[in-house]
């Protein structure tokens, strides 16, 4: 088939398919288009904000005011457990249990020195290869630190929906799926009265989850018959659509190389987020060591995230990890956060894009997220790509980075 042909045969097979499916995909574009606050917000296939709603959950001392309840789901969800320690841990005290994120790489860590147990978890969200070496470094990470046996060390690892196969013999890890996570979150729903507003967050996080996980839903079906007959037009426009998520490459040299006297790229080695501070607040933020990512002693970032649908900020402030054994040094490095938490809550400059269910006492709470780019019906071809994300950024720059700058200098010490 010459190249001539063969074009023309592609126009003919996107005719067909717009033509012919003109009804259907309307239904689906309204059945995806109801309203989702996670949707809403851009996360509904971030991994890493998955992660960060669990760890929420799984807080006894957080906002949700339901307390060690989701937590205790999820000690019930062991298998590695026989029943009278199940029945120990459901009568046990675990309002203590400490909840870290990101500590070393190990997506969420939760600690109860009381009861000696600890919990590692890996979020891998929709990955379909296994990460082998990640689970192995989480687990020398835990076995090391907690060497003793008088704790009790379990390990999980959550995907959507498949588990990796049989793992190796001293990987002791088990498989969560976002099924099980929806039959928790179902449960702590139909036994706790919790505030209306948790109840509704929680309730849309389940409607997210049923979104991607529900194989029998009626739209999933009517998209899988399209799929089947009119494969080719859609691996086409598939092959052919524009991905934000290249543009992070670019990005982050153009801020490395352009931008390097108005910035401080914070976590160089992160392939998956940009954080950065400006130059003249940046000593603001590593005045006290948090260490708080990987390759920084900075406390707060102005973090970017590139989606393939999606680029977007946040204003974070990050979590303060060891200083177990430093209990005052811990608490005054959490006034500090804390003070300037509640100070920038009240900047001008981000009250567009305020998170206002976040708090101080958070391991990384987020002060405000703001959209730079999303797919829609003015999605940039390939090739524009980098250049809309930097005229994007250079608006954000203007509208909100250099207001919130002014604001640092002024008003935290």
């Amino acid at each position: 088939m010459t190249p001539l042909v063969e074009e023309a045969f592609d126009v003919k097979v996107l005719e067909d398919f717009v033509l012919q499916e003109a009804n259907a995909l309307e239904q689906i574009q309204q059945y995806l288009n109801r309203f989702n606050v996670f949707e809403v917000l851009g996360i509904e296939h971030n991994t890493s904000q998955h992660t960060h709603f669990l760890a929420w959950l799984l807080n006894p001392k957080a906002s949700h005011l339901a307390g060690e309840h989701f937590l205790k789901l999820l000690v019930q969800k062991l298998y590695f457990l026989d029943t009278s320690t199940k029945i120990k841990y459901q009568l046990a005290d675990l309002s203590q249990t400490q909840v870290q994120l990101g500590y070393q790489g190990i997506d969420i860590l939760l600690i109860n020195d009381d009861i000696k147990l600890v919990i590692g978890i890996k979020n891998f969200g929709e990955a379909n290869t296994p990460e082998l070496d990640t689970l192995k470094e989480s687990h020398r990470l835990i076995e090391n630190k907690w060497s003793s046996d008088e704790y009790a060390k379990y390990y999980l690892y959550i995907t959507t929906r498949h588990p990796w196969g049989m793992l190796e013999d001293n990987l002791d890890f088990q498989h969560l799926t976002y099924i099980h996570l929806k039959q928790m979150l179902s449960q702590l729903l139909s036994e706790q009265d919790l505030d209306a507003q948790v109840t509704f967050f929680i309730q849309s996080y389940i409607d997210s989850m049923e979104k991607n996980i529900n194989q029998e839903d009626e739209f999933i079906r009517l998209a899988q018959q399209i799929y089947q007959k009119h494969q080719q037009a859609i691996d086409f426009i598939v092959q052919h659509k524009p991905n934000y998520a290249q543009v992070f490459a670019e990005a982050k040299q153009y801020l490395l190389q352009e931008k390097s006297t108005e910035y401080k790229l914070l976590t160089l080695n992160d392939a998956q987020v940009i954080r950065i501070l400006p130059q003249e607040v940046y000593p603001i933020f590593v005045r006290d060591k948090f260490a708080s990512w990987e390759g920084t002693d900075a406390m707060f970032a102005i973090e970017l995230f590139f989606e393939a649908d999606h680029i977007w900020a946040q204003f974070c402030f990050g979590g303060i990890w060891g200083f177990q054994d430093q209990p005052e040094e811990k608490a005054r490095l959490q006034q500090i956060k804390t003070r300037y938490f509640e100070r920038m809550k009240s900047f001008a400059s981000l009250q567009s894009g305020l998170v206002r269910q976040s708090k101080a006492t958070a391991s990384y709470p987020s002060v405000a997220r703001f959209t730079l780019l999303k797919a829609g019906n003015d999605t940039p071809t390939q090739e524009d790509l980098f250049e809309t994300f930097l005229e994007r950024f250079k608006r954000f720059e203007q509208e909100v980075i250099h207001h919130w700058k002014h604001e640092v200098l002024m008003n935290l010490p």
